[in-house]
């Protein structure tokens, strides 16, 4: 893990654990990264903080379990996962320590409209899926792989990219029952099952890192949107354009490689993670021998003229209020937050899968999120199987109506009596 500014914040804390901090390196969400020393070995190492924001009746459980994961994480030992050293507590945060990479976080050398070059992009997301192979043979599922999750390095005139952040997204498979779940990710890389509540499997893996790929072969994620629920719908029910739309030099095997990885249920998928990256090493193969030609242009997809940008939407902080729904929706509500990280809680109740095609997500209208500070309410519902029902009429004109219907009827009796 390397820094994520290029002007360091000084420490606000001198020392974590037997750690000698050095400097602030980035921020999120969910606390602080730092720069820091292991006195004893003289190592250097980066320092993620984890700030729990819970009942305190349910910290201590929460606790064991978040030292349960990061061990299993810390056994991750490959050449393309950043090594966890260690982990601890003080009084008012966990922490981990990890491996500190002189390099990039993928988010960097994305810009929009601006994409990589197509072998180095395919390069890059065949090194993160052999990662994440062998997260998945350890019963590991990442859950939050995005671009600011991947590191990347040059080694001996090769770039080298390590995916990051395990142990934090490895939290919410906690089923721990008396403990609210956790989800860490972001709107834009969540997959249609982590959007609308049902079972998370390895291919939730398969579709974030087939969003990573499309945002850099084109400089453009495959779902965007105005504000958090646009984006959210997007990602449950619109098929995305292949790359080669943005993008004339993907060639047209790459677009259908992207796009079976984008496929809204999982099991229309890779069937698995390691068929990803079977794929994608033979496409990087395809792509160096130049044997892959571009899309023809008569066959090329036509994008739309884009509407003037307003900014990127801010990401959000998800809370899934389940006190007055049945069990079988949990629909999220919404508070924008300034950070490209979310969290989701869902109270504690079985969610069943998913058993036929991916449910539509219908969301409330909501403005346009303009500024950090601002914050809004988004209800999404899971419509229930058959027909939809018609609008329902509200209760207060209901009430009126029969009222005068009553007058009416005493008025009418009391004229036949007169």
């Amino acid at each position: 893990m390397t820094a994520m500014s290029q002007d360091p914040i000084q420490p606000d804390i001198d020392i974590i654990g037997r750690y000698k901090v050095l400097k602030i390196l980035g921020t999120g969400a969910m606390g602080v990264v730092y720069q820091a020393i292991d006195p004893v070995i003289e190592r250097v190492v980066a320092i993620k903080t984890v700030n729990f924001q819970i009942n305190q009746s349910d910290m201590a459980e929460y606790e064991a379990r978040f030292a349960q994961e990061i061990k299993a994480a810390g056994k991750l030992n490959h050449p393309h996962i950043v090594t966890i050293y260690d982990v601890g507590k003080t009084d008012r945060f966990a922490y981990m320590a990890m491996e500190f990479i002189e390099g990039e976080e993928l988010k960097t050398l994305i810009a929009p409209d601006k994409p990589l070059p197509i072998a180095i992009a395919a390069s890059i997301a065949a090194q993160v899926a052999d990662g994440l192979v062998f997260a998945h043979s350890r019963d590991i599922i990442h859950r939050d792989v995005k671009p600011s999750n991947i590191m990347v390095a040059e080694t001996n005139d090769a770039l080298v990219a390590k995916i990051m952040d395990f142990g934090i997204a490895r939290m919410p498979a906690s089923k721990v029952k008396t403990l609210t779940g956790m989800i860490l990710g972001s709107p834009r890389y969540m997959s249609p099952e982590q959007v609308i509540g049902t079972e998370v499997t390895g291919a939730t893996d398969v579709f974030s890192l087939g969003v990573v790929l499309y945002e850099m072969l084109t400089g453009d994620c495959p779902f965007e949107g105005p504000n958090i629920s646009a984006i959210m719908y997007a990602t449950v029910n619109t098929p995305p354009p292949p790359p080669s739309a943005h993008n004339p030099l993907v060639p047209e095997k790459l677009d259908e490689l992207v796009l079976h990885a984008l496929a809204k249920e999982p099991e229309s998928r890779f069937a698995s993670m390691r068929d990803f990256a079977r794929a994608l090493h033979e496409a990087v193969k395809h792509i160096e021998a130049r044997d892959w030609p571009p899309v023809p242009e008569s066959r090329r997809v036509k994008l739309p003229p884009k509407p003037v940008a307003q900014g990127k939407p801010e990401a959000a902080t998800i809370r899934v209020n389940t006190n007055s729904l049945p069990t079988e929706a949990a629909p999220p509500v919404v508070d924008a937050a300034p950070t490209d990280e979310i969290v989701a809680t869902r109270e504690q109740r079985s969610v069943p899968a998913a058993t036929g095609p991916m449910p539509a997500l219908a969301l409330a209208d909501s403005p346009p999120v303009t500024h950090p500070g601002i914050s809004l309410d988004l209800t999404a519902k899971m419509p229930r199987a058959g027909p939809m029902p018609g609008p329902a009429l509200p209760i207060g004109p209901l009430l009126l109506l029969s009222s005068l219907a009553l007058v009416v009827v005493i008025l009418g009796i009391a004229l036949i009596v007169v």
